[in-house]
């Protein structure tokens, strides 16, 4: 739903660039393929690599807190499995068991 949005508001966004450079003719105009290209947007390949780029970037923050905030951590190997754990605890906590 969020990617329709976005490729609405590129085609608004492309439709009045296109209206100015008719009106203004020779002195602005956009590059022959820019439209193209931007409203390509991302594909299937960007949108997996955007989504585990934030996966890696959130999990190094926890492991980097936990890292400083505990002064029987010596690495983020270990502050990684203390993340770890503690996300499998909660887990079986919110099941009750």
């Amino acid at each position: 739903m969020q990617r329709r949005q976005e490729e609405a508001r590129h085609e608004l966004i492309v439709g009045e660039l296109q209206r100015l450079s008719e009106h203004l003719g020779d002195q602005w105009s956009m590059t022959p393929n820019f439209k193209s290209k931007y409203l390509r947007g991302a594909g299937e390949l960007e949108l997996v690599r955007s989504g585990l780029d934030d996966t890696m970037r959130t999990a190094y923050q926890s492991m980097r807190e936990v890292w400083h905030a505990r002064d029987d951590v010596h690495d983020l190997r270990t502050a990684a499995y203390i993340v770890s754990i503690d996300k499998v605890a909660a887990s079986y906590k919110a099941k009750g068991l």
